[in-house]
């Protein structure tokens, strides 16, 4: 790779060649305007919910779900939020989403696995 698309990953970097697929697919667009990856950064849950949606192709199922912390996530962020709540991948027994707490390993593989069992069941 001659060039990385985002401004904090030169092509030398470890991370450019999937920070360019992710960028290229559109799963992770980046902040600032698109130019930064933050690749040693963690991953916050409203932007994971992003990430999921996008990298799944999940659209909304047109319900109404209850999120009540909703508020406090970034507006670009809102929507996949409720579609991954629509869809189950996140539950909660008090219905808040905590949009801004960093994701840990184990949490992003249950939503990955609740994804790969109840949206994408062949």
């Amino acid at each position: 790779m001659t060039e990385s698309p985002f401004a904090d990953v030169p092509a030398s970097n470890v991370y450019a060649d999937v920070a360019t697929v992710m960028k290229e697919t559109g799963i992770m667009v980046g902040q600032q305007n698109n130019t930064i990856f933050n690749a040693g950064e963690g991953l916050t849950r409203e932007q994971m919910a992003s990430v999921l949606v996008r990298a799944f192709d999940l659209e909304s199922l047109g319900g109404n779900p209850e999120v009540i912390d909703l508020n406090d996530s970034s507006d670009v962020h809102r929507e996949n939020i409720l579609i991954l709540t629509e869809h189950g991948i996140t539950q909660t027994e008090d219905q808040r989403f905590r949009p801004r707490e960093v994701v840990n390993r184990g949490q992003m593989a249950l939503f990955i696995d609740r994804i790969l069992t109840n949206v994408h069941v062949e």
